[in-house]
């Protein structure tokens, strides 16, 4: 994707998905594309890098000038929804810190600022402890996820590296976090499989390092 950097203008903070894939076919001195997927493929690979050059949302609120949806060096959806747009790195970044400072919240006209009451004396004032009298505890956070899914023989591999991005590698941003893939592969045939094809399948599975334990045929 590092084709588009000359393409975009200046003055425009985002770009519609549908009109940057439209640009390939019509450019002739861009590289030609088999199909979407292959696109798609590419946005996501450059979505998801730790110094993205583009930031990614789901669409974008002209009333609001909010973007929906928007991640930055982190996987976008499978399925890309048709108000999908590209969002400038600065432009996604500035959004993304704006959002996560905390709002002061205000109580009977008195704002309250990190933790304290301020009002027109500047009289400042602990919190006021639960009703209850008891500590409220933080909720624990999940420390455990786990997860099976069916992939289909239509374009595994795409799947697969779907589920790794999507999954696998926001699960690897925790810091800590050990992540591990096991593959499991089951097949069933009526009439049996042929001799040929179960000493071509052993010998792969060898050589791939399967487990032996919890691998082989069976009647």
């Amino acid at each position: 994707m590092y084709h588009l950097k000359p393409l975009w203008p200046e003055d425009r903070p985002h770009l519609a998905v549908g009109e940057v894939a439209d640009w390939f076919t019509t450019y002739v001195y861009l590289p030609k594309l088999r199909d979407r997927v292959v696109f798609d493929k590419a946005v996501s690979d450059a979505v998801t890098k730790l110094d993205a050059a583009f930031g990614f949302a789901d669409g974008y609120d002209e009333a609001t000038g909010e973007y929906q949806g928007l991640i930055y060096a982190k996987a976008p959806p499978v399925f890309m929804p048709p108000t999908a747009v590209l969002v400038r790195a600065e432009v996604a970044r500035d959004h993304l810190q704006r959002r996560q400072k905390p709002m002061p919240a205000t109580v009977g006209g008195v704002s309250t600022v990190g933790g304290t009451v301020t009002g027109d004396d500047d009289t400042r004032h602990p919190e006021a402890p639960p009703a209850s009298g008891d500590p409220v505890a933080a909720p624990r956070q999940p420390r455990r996820f786990y997860g099976s899914v069916e992939i289909e023989l239509v374009r595994p591999i795409r799947v697969f590296e779907d589920i790794v991005n999507a999954v696998a590698l926001q699960l690897q941003r925790t810091p800590g976090a050990k992540v591990k893939l096991t593959l499991e592969v089951e097949a069933e045939a009526p009439e049996g499989f042929a001799e040929a094809d179960v000493g071509i399948v052993r010998d792969n599975a060898r050589q791939l390092k399967f487990k032996a334990e919890s691998t082989g045929f069976e009647e």
